[in-house]
């Protein structure tokens, strides 16, 4: 079943407002605001703000699934058809720097795609953090960039040929089976297998096994690129509340289920 969707709009491709003073008309009672432009800059590079802070972008990545701090379903972030674009920030003096980056910052791929509205990967801090964007996969990069437009700043760093070989991850995974034993006694331990076939790059498998003593319980498993892996989970059974209990892998946009009598 389709769990999320990715937001990804097309931009128009209009540049950023060039650096200078935009004055009021003549006469006019309003008060003239000033916006620096910074770009272009390139991956190491860092912008001051207005308020004082900076903020860099550190490095560009791609990955498959996006862990997040949630319970269930929330955890774990995949779309059925499309890989998340990773930029990594190095904040100074910025207080809420997810809201900030959430609020303030745009990727634009090929001039033309543009998203926003990351998700942020569990991990990273004040000092440095992730923003994950979701590009589907038939958006096939040969040019990016990250922009910023801010308060009283505007900048664009320039990925280059390395950070676009970073972002062009090949995404193109099925799950194709859940085992479970048939019958299992209250309490006990026994085993999962799911079958994944990875018609892509290698990537991170991530999911969540729910309905199992001490669930949700989240994972990381890697799967090599072109083969099908058998990701095997050692579990326990609920207490018995009536004669069945179902298991299942939550793996983002979909998931596996599995039907367990107790013995």
């Amino acid at each position: 079943m389709q769990r999320r969707q990715f937001i990804a709009g097309i931009a128009a491709g209009a540049p950023l407002g060039l650096a200078g003073c935009l004055s009021a008309p003549t006469g006019s009672d309003e008060t003239a605001t000033e916006t620096t432009d910074a770009g272009p800059l390139a991956v190491g590079d860092g912008v001051d703000l207005a308020d004082g802070g900076s903020l860099s972008v550190a490095g560009v990545g791609a990955t498959a699934f996006v862990a997040t701090r949630g319970d269930g379903d929330d955890q774990v972030h995949s779309v059925a058809d499309g890989r998340y674009v990773t930029v990594t920030f190095a904040p100074d003096g910025i207080d809420d720097y997810r809201s900030f980056v959430a609020d303030n910052v745009t990727l634009t791929l090929n001039g033309e795609h543009s998203f926003t509205d990351p998700l942020f990967p569990i991990g990273g801090g004040r000092a440095r953090f992730q923003a994950a964007f979701a590009v589907p996969t038939d958006v096939t990069p040969y040019g990016a960039t990250v922009e910023l437009d801010a308060d009283g700043t505007t900048a664009t760093w320039e990925l280059n040929a390395r950070g676009i070989e970073a972002i062009t991850q090949s995404v193109d995974y099925e799950v194709t089976e859940l085992r479970a034993p048939e019958s299992v006694a209250p309490g006990d331990s026994f085993t999962l297998e799911l079958d994944v076939t990875n018609g892509g790059d290698a990537l991170t498998f991530r999911g969540v096994v729910e309905g199992t003593a001490g669930a949700p319980s989240r994972f990381a498993r890697d799967v090599a690129a072109s083969t099908t892996e058998t990701l095997a989970f050692s579990v326990t059974a609920p207490a018995a509340d009536g004669d069945t209990f179902d298991v299942a892998i939550d793996y983002g946009h979909d998931d596996a289920t599995a039907t367990v009598a107790f013995e």
